[in-house]
């Protein structure tokens, strides 16, 4: 790129032995016919504009692995960047995620990488103790740069395809260790940051704060009453591993919602108790539905 910002385009050249139009590419002489002639201007034009769309590189069938990840991140470098031209984090995400690709299969042809190669990066992520989601961010990775190398005909298209048959590691059914949850920030920190802040910014930050806790009260007081119960699916206990709720005699009613009704709630049993619950929204979508044919919508 030059210093006004505009990309170079290699000139219409003529070889003056021979008489033949050439463009260079990349160090590389290509020939495009008789000078002058508007044959050989198509081709010049049809070059430049494959070129291009390449991210100026020029195709080549028997690529390494190490040389795809150079050519991946010449156009990484220039295409993750902010307005102002800082690179983003996402720069450092597939610096990360191709370390161990480049150090275990670097110097293999890049039409040969396949599910199996992938499967060990995979299980080299869980040893390096990356968290699940990570890991499974990173092959997603290392999967698109073998489908932009595709795209630029630098490698077989039929790579990336392959590599969508390794799946992302599942929670509960890997030995990857789950990353810590987000916890909420201490009111302390709040109160500490609103004396800084405009006082419309800070009356939106309470009223953010006090619509989470009106939610958090309204779901906490429609759930079962039950103490300490837990649920005893594996499903429940791999997604919500330390959900409790409340159900039983002792219950206690919460807040009446507009159109429920006794007929609207779900009735269960858990061991050997009666539960009642809120109706999922497919069931509430479907009793105006049977109110209009006549139904009791059940």
């Amino acid at each position: 790129m030059n210093p006004t910002g505009q990309t170079r385009i290699p000139g219409y050249g003529k070889h003056r032995a021979t008489g033949q139009a050439r463009v260079i590419l990349n160090g590389r002489t290509f020939y495009l016919g008789r000078h002058g002639t508007k044959e050989s201007k198509e081709r010049y034009r049809r070059k430049i504009q494959e070129w291009l769309a390449r991210g100026k590189q020029l195709p080549q069938g028997n690529l390494t692995v190490i040389e795809l990840i150079l050519a991946f991140w010449k156009h990484a470098e220039t295409y993750y960047r902010k307005s102002d031209g800082t690179p983003t984090s996402e720069l450092s995400c597939f610096k990360l995620a191709l370390r161990p690709v480049k150090e275990l299969y670097g110097t293999i042809p890049a039409n040969d990488f396949g599910p199996q190669e992938l499967k060990t990066i995979r299980e080299v992520m869980v040893g390096y103790g990356w968290v699940r989601k990570s890991i499974n961010h990173h092959l997603g990775r290392i999967r698109f740069m073998f489908k932009w190398a595709g795209e630029q005909g630098l490698g077989a298209p039929e790579v990336y395809h392959r590599l969508l048959c390794v799946s992302g590691l599942k929670l509960g059914r890997c030995e990857a260790k789950e990353g810590e949850p987000v916890k909420p920030v201490p009111g302390a920190f709040i109160d500490a940051a609103k004396s800084h802040l405009l006082r419309p910014v800070a009356a939106l930050i309470d009223l953010h704060v006090k619509s989470i806790l009106a939610r958090r009260h309204r779901q906490s007081s429609s759930r079962f009453s039950r103490p300490n119960w837990k649920p005893t699916s594996f499903r429940r206990q791999r997604h919500a591993p330390n959900t409790s709720a409340s159900c039983g005699a002792n219950a206690e009613p919460g807040p009446a919602k507009p159109g429920l009704s006794e007929k609207t709630c779900r009735v269960y049993a858990h061991d050997g108790l009666p539960v009642i619950a809120e109706p999922s929204p497919a069931h509430l979508r479907a009793v105006p539905r049977g109110a209009d044919t006549g139904g009791d919508g059940d």
